[in-house]
Order: C-alpha cells, then sequence, then structure tokens
C-alpha cells in the first residue's frame, strides 16, 4: 500500500482543480469571455463580442464627391477552446454563431453630377443603399496569443490575434432616380465579395481569476 503512495502523489499533482475567470476584450471587437481551466493547459472559452460603428465621410469616386453613412452591427458568441503548450503562448480554436453581421450602407452625390451635356442636381442623381449581411451563419475562429486565459494571481493581462472565416455574405443593392439600374449589379458585387471570408480580430485583453 506504501508503493502506491508515490504514484497518487503523481496523479494528484496533474490534477488541476476548477478555475474560472473573467475577460474583458478591448480591440477590434470589444466584448466579455467567461473561462474555465478544466486541465493544466486546456481552458474552455464563452465568449459574446459586440460592435456598433456608424461611418459617416466623405468618397471620391470617378471625380465624384459622394457622402456615405450608415451602420455597421456586429454581434458575435463564441465557444472556443484554449491550449497552452508552455508559458504564456496559447493557441485558440472554435466556432462561433453570428447573430447580426451586418453593414448598411447609403452613398448619395453631395453635388451637381454632369453626363452627356446634362447636369443633374444630387436630388436628380439619387442615392444607393448597399447591404452586406453575415447574419444567421457559423464562423470557424482561430487565434494565436500571450497572457494565460485565468492568471496565477488575481488579474492579467494579454494579447490576441485571429480571425473569424465567414460565410459569402448576401448582397443587397438598390438605387433611386438615376441609379435605379445599380439594383441589377447585386448579383455581380455578390461573385465578387464571395471571397470575403476572413474578419480579423486583434485585442487587449484584461483577465480576471474569479476563484
Amino acid at each position: 500500500m506504501l508503493g502506491s503512495l508515490p504514484a497518487l502523489r503523481a496523479q494528484d499533482s496533474l490534477a488541476v482543480p476548477g478555475r474560472f475567470g473573467l475577460s474583458l476584450n478591448l480591440g477590434t471587437l470589444p466584448g466579455l469571455e467567461l473561462n474555465y481551466a478544466f486541465k493544466p493547459r486546456l481552458t474552455a472559452r464563452l465568449s459574446y463580442g459586440y460592435l456598433q460603428y456608424k461611418p459617416d465621410f466623405l468618397l471620391t469616386v470617378s471625380e465624384q464627391k459622394l457622402n456615405m453613412n450608415g451602420a455597421v452591427k456586429m454581434s458575435v458568441p463564441t465557444l472556443s477552446l484554449v491550449f497552452t503548450p508552455s508559458g504564456i503562448f496559447k493557441i485558440v480554436g472554435g466556432a462561433a454563431y453570428i447573430t447580426r453581421g451586418k453593414a448598411d450602407l447609403l452613398f448619395r452625390a453631395i453635388e451637381n453630377y454632369e453626363v452627356n451635356g446634362e447636369t443633374y442636381t444630387p436630388d436628380e442623381v439619387g442615392e444607393i443603399n448597399y447591404v452586406m449581411d453575415y447574419s444567421g451563419t457559423v464562423a470557424p475562429f482561430a487565434a494565436l496569443g500571450l497572457g494565460r486565459t485565468v492568471p496565477k494571481r488575481r488579474i492579467g493581462i494579454g494579447v490576441e490575434l485571429g480571425s473569424f472565416f465567414m460565410a459569402s455574405p448576401k448582397i443587397t443593392l438598390t438605387g433611386t432616380e438615376r441609379l435605379v439600374s445599380m439594383s441589377e449589379e447585386a448579383s455581380i458585387i455578390e461573385n465578387n465579395t464571395k471571397d470575403w471570408k476572413y474578419w480579423p480580430i486583434v485585442n487587449l485583453k484584461i483577465n480576471v481569476r474569479l476563484d
């Protein structure tokens, strides 16, 4: 019986008590993460990221000035596994469900437009509404990072660089006035954007140990 004590101690040294942590992401996809370290080098992670951005600026296309405004919204829960092979270096793999991933943009001329000797005001030219939508799709996720997901001390910091691998977006294009024919170009643009499948993520992480 005494001979079995070294084996028991070896097993105990490999055992890792359940450790929970919470992470705050600050970067291209802000959000929160709940972490559970169930093995010495493995941590399960449940994340939620949310981004809302309202662009409003001027563009110059074919020497014509356009105003672009609208909204970009992303809502992304992700389930992943974090492997820490050594030290603070980590490898992350998982999958996300894009509950909302949409860019809804409006383009409108801000000055008169001349064509074939005719001059048209911005109201006569019309506007274009461009929508790119990834909502309702599943996206694998992979990343590399530095920093312990569940820190040894109460608080730690880290950084993570990765990407979602998205499905092809659905494109909607509608025009008004003289631009009404642009609606016919939606299928062409959708075909040209079918390879827009990478959504890079760079986050600074503040990690807090909860137990």
